[in-house]
């Protein structure tokens, strides 16, 4: 945009440590009532072709071939009661008809919108966090679930790549490529202890660097710099 690098101040969104948090993973899924025992990847965000969420159903379908039962819960878009949304509806049916051609339609669990204040439970009765956008500016729902201390793996796409430092705090994956998202994941399900080491040093960086209270202060910052 021809604007003079020397003018320009990037403060990255944050998130608010008084919504999302960590609560026991079995209190989590004794609330939402989901086994202990199932391997639950989640996805939280609207439904949108760009999200990639067909590529995170095809990685589920491999992983089966291979063995391993995974189950995706897919959060987000209005699709069930008064407030239905068409297109959301769509993208619905058209997920759907691609995990009944894979054979993996009783994997792929379609939640529908929630409220905000009960996302922190989702992302903490999780295993893993799966972010597969196709074109993500930055990725609000990363700092979520880092905040919740649920293990990420996201495309490396966008602001992903920002907030997500491959093997740091978090995993990447090439995006649309359901194979390597498929590694990724096998690799998290192998090792549960490097699951518990990423989302903590995850966290270590949320709180650190992407709070509401670090945001608010830069952009206070700025304005006094300005006024100057």
């Amino acid at each position: 945009y021809k604007a003079p690098a020397d003018k320009l101040s990037v403060i990255p969104g944050g998130v608010d440590f008084r919504r999302f948090y960590n609560i026991h993973r079995t209190e989590a899924r004794e609330r939402l009532k989901l086994p202990e025992e199932e391997f639950l990847i989640l996805y939280t965000g609207r439904l949108e072709w760009r999200k990639g969420i067909a590529t995170l159903i095809h990685a589920v379908t491999l992983l089966k071939q291979e063995g391993i039962e995974a189950t995706a819960l897919i959060v987000g878009g209005k699709i069930h009661g008064p407030e239905k949304n068409e297109a959301d509806v769509a993208e619905y049916e058209r997920l759907k008809q691609r995990a009944i051609e894979e054979g993996v339609e009783s994997r792929i669990v379609f939640e529908g919108r929630v409220d905000q204040t009960q996302l922190h439970v989702y992302y903490s009765a999780a295993d893993i966090q799966v972010i597969p956008s196709y074109y993500e500016p930055f990725g609000l729902v990363a700092l979520e679930g880092m905040a919740c201390k649920v293990p990420i793996i996201a495309s490396r796409k966008g602001g992903l790549r920002i907030t997500i430092r491959d093997g740091e705090t978090g995993l990447l994956f090439e995006p649309r490529n359901a194979y390597d998202l498929k590694e990724k994941i096998k690799m998290y399900y192998q090792h549960p202890d490097l699951r518990a080491k990423l989302a903590q040093q995850a966290y270590a960086l949320v709180e650190n660097e992407y709070s509401w209270n670090k945001t608010t202060a830069a952009i206070i910052k700025l304005y006094e710099q300005c006024l100057e």
